[in-house]
């Protein structure tokens, strides 16, 4: 939101044009902190509310550049940055409907911002499909990477708790190096227990 901000500082829009978007980006100012606050709360952890925060902060960006768009040579790319931020902060562990929701959001999003560009700032098609291309190439190296990512914590989580099963099976005890149990603090026994065969030649014989 700052950095769109500063952007449109230095286009030198027209005074209304001015007052309305610096309404959108206190309001936008305004939302991101609430959503910070949100996104770490029990709701804010479900698919439901990860996506009632992304589409807002999307539709809120995509009003502040339209407002602005007439004035922005640069809107298509900026816009690509700007979702490209939202799509950053989803979490990348819930399902593939949810992650094609939020992409479906951002997509609507460039849309419209797209066809203002194309419509208003008669900017070439070849260009609008030059940016659509390093678009697709970049969500999807991000959500491949993210994938990796999440895969290789499953693949750590599933080997640790099969190495603590297979522990337990075997009735080792799960203590750890550094705090040893309750068990190695207990003295070693001064003397060695007797043998069967030395309990066996202790006891007298029986007499008839």
């Amino acid at each position: 939101m700052a950095a769109v901000a500063l952007r449109l500082l230095a286009a030198h829009l027209p005074g209304p044009v001015q007052g309305t978007e610096a309404v959108l980006i206190g309001v936008g100012f305004v939302y991101a902190g609430a959503a910070i606050a949100l996104r770490y709360t029990p709701w804010g952890e479900t698919p439901v509310g990860q996506l009632t925060l992304t589409g807002g902060g999307i539709a809120l960006a995509t009003a502040v550049l339209a407002v602005a768009g007439p004035w922005l040579p640069d809107l298509v790319p900026l816009a690509i940055g700007v979702t490209c931020s939202f799509l950053l902060t989803v979490d990348p562990t819930q399902t593939r409907r949810f992650m094609a929701a939020v992409l479906a959001l951002g997509i609507t999003g460039l849309v419209v911002l797209s066809a203002e560009a194309l419509l208003v700032l008669h900017r070439p098609p070849l260009e609008l499909a030059v940016y659509g291309m390093v678009l697709t190439a970049i969500v999807m190296l991000v959500f491949v990477t993210l994938r990796l990512v999440t895969d290789r914590l499953n693949v750590e989580v599933h080997r640790t708790k099969a190495i603590a099963n297979a522990a337990q099976r075997v009735g080792w005890p799960l203590t750890s190096a550094r705090s040893p149990g309750p068990c190695s603090k207990l003295p070693a026994s001064p003397t060695p227990l007797p043998t069967r065969a030395a309990c066996s030649s202790t006891i007298p014989p029986r007499t008839p």
